[in-house]
């Protein structure tokens, strides 16, 4: 009998760095369309200041999350935003 590896990932995300990948870059290069898009509104002196507040807002987006494992802190203030709040409540620990 021969012997077969089979991948455990079926989902890998292609990168171009050990931190930024496809969508990320995708991400910030449609942020900064957005940013020109309405840069005409900003202050003329300060539309450096927006583009770099633009990007880093958008690389924060597309960063992992670390209280919601395997999404981004864009989908975990997504799912923040949608979530009924009278529905789902905080269950506390009283052991101390």
């Amino acid at each position: 009998m021969s012997k077969f590896d089979i991948p455990q990932e079926l989902n890998s995300e292609i990168k171009f760095t050990s931190f930024l990948g496809l969508f990320d870059l995708g991400f910030i290069l449609l942020g900064l369309v957005f940013a020109w898009i309405f840069s005409s509104l900003v202050y003329s002196p300060l539309v450096i200041f927006y583009y770099i507040y633009v990007i880093l807002t958008c690389i924060f987006l597309t960063c992992k999350s670390k209280r919601n494992p395997g999404k981004r802190n864009f989908q975990t203030i997504y799912f923040a935003w949608i979530r009924n709040k009278q529905v789902y409540s905080i269950e506390r620990n009283s052991h101390k």
